[in-house]
């Protein structure tokens, strides 16, 4: 899946992939924003960095997600 949402701020660009039993998110949050990213039906958490939940909070910047 890939998607670009423009808004007032700059374009939110996601790009979601399966690989294995994992999902790999990339995500560009833009300027001024934040993001809620919520766990997927079928994962257990999310993964991001040294952040491990079922709901990231994520500031302006690009981010590689993995949902486990």
């Amino acid at each position: 899946v890939k998607s670009v949402v423009p808004t007032r701020f700059g374009n939110i660009e996601l790009q979601a992939k399966r690989e294995g039993d994992e999902l790999a998110i990339d995500l560009i949050v833009p300027n001024s924003t934040t993001a809620e990213v919520r766990l997927p039906r079928g994962y257990s958490r999310l993964v991001c960095g040294d952040k491990s939940d079922k709901v990231l909070i994520l500031t302006k910047g690009r981010y590689t997600i993995i949902a486990k």
